[in-house]
């Protein structure tokens, strides 16, 4: 009897400490959740992009048509892989 008590008592620290642990693990996530959140708000990765970066929104005067594309000129090389010479 007394090795039955003791083995409950064994299973249900544990017990107690995996309930702990979880709570621990799921008060983690809320807070990673409530940072990823912040981290992620469109406006400030705007403002993060605009202050590292060289980035600026499209103008229209950079838009052109595709036939407006400067092509490479093709070499003989080129040609002949694409005409089978």
């Amino acid at each position: 009897m007394f090795l039955i008590k003791h083995e409950v008592q064994v299973l249900d620290a544990k017990l107690d400490k995996l309930h702990h642990d979880i709570m621990t693990h799921q008060e983690n996530i809320l807070i990673l959740t409530a940072e990823w959140s912040y981290l992620n708000q469109p406006g400030r990765i705007e403002s993060l992009a605009r202050r590292h970066s060289d980035y600026r929104p499209t103008e229209t005067k950079q838009i052109i048509n595709i036939e407006n594309l400067p092509y490479p000129k093709k070499t003989s090389l080129v040609r002949g892989r694409i005409d089978g010479d």
